[in-house]
């Protein structure tokens, strides 16, 4: 008498295993970004059914989706701990193969953060741990490709350029003062600055980008005023030229 044993999905070749965690994980058709949650406790399933499938399913999970982390910079305590909430990131990074990066990261920061700018401190310091760093959709499809062949040698090839991806709902001025302070934290990541080393330096920047006045509103006037007189300046121009048409017409 013969007995039939249950297939199981961990007794399937790893080809299949990966081919069916790529239909679970991601979609290609619709790229979809994965958001952080209000419940700190939700988590994608599969990642939580035992302890090889864990093993197996995070780096993708990881580098086949966007994830969009919301800063809220109208909340001193809310920006602080959307921050803080990336150390988990790096915790991840232990729990992956080594070389293994992320797909990619956005960053949004809402509302204005100049009363609180120097709440920017810890995302400094976990670019600087990390290495993180705004990459290009180029690259990040790059990475995708690399992880669904699973071919080792592009793996290790394009790991070095991590999937960082930042951006900043605010205005360019905002923008361009978060930029040259990630690129602070990078160099401090590239030559071993210290922490210390990283929070001076931002504090410099923070004093000399503000030294139009205290917070976003002044500095927004000196800018707006500083618009204003290139406009006056242009309608100069313009009537000047327009007399000298005038004149050469007559």
């Amino acid at each position: 008498m013969s007995t039939s044993t249950a297939a199981s999905f961990l007794g399937l070749p790893a080809e299949l295993r990966n081919a069916i965690y790529d239909l679970v994980l991601h979609n290609p058709k619709d790229d979809k970004t994965v958001r952080q949650h209000q419940n700190p406790n939700s988590r994608c399933g599969i990642l939580a059914t035992c302890r090889q499938i864990r093993q197996e399913t995070l780096p993708m999970f990881y580098a086949l989706n966007h994830f969009v982390l919301q800063l809220r910079a109208c909340s001193t305590s809310k920006f602080q701990a959307a921050v803080n909430s990336l150390w988990t990131i790096k915790k991840h990074i232990k729990q992956t193969s080594k070389g293994v990066n992320f797909g990619g990261f956005k960053i949004q920061i809402c509302g204005t953060i100049w009363p609180n700018l120097l709440a920017l401190r810890p995302l400094l310091h976990f670019v600087r741990e990390t290495g993180f760093h705004p990459a290009t959709e180029a690259q990040r499809r790059q990475y995708r490709e690399a992880i669904k062949s699973g071919d080792r040698t592009s793996l290790e090839r394009v790991a070095s350029a991590s999937m960082f991806k930042m951006s900043i709902d605010d205005h360019v001025i905002l923008q361009a003062v978060l930029e040259e302070a990630v690129l602070l934290a990078l160099d401090a990541h590239d030559r071993g600055i210290s922490s210390s080393a990283l929070d001076k330096a931002f504090g410099e920047l923070v004093r000399r980008k503000t030294r139009y006045g205290k917070g976003r509103a002044r500095l927004m006037q000196h800018w707006r005023r500083k618009r204003r007189v290139a406009e006056k300046r242009q309608r100069l121009v313009t009537r000047v030229v327009q007399a000298s048409f005038q004149q050469l017409a007559i």
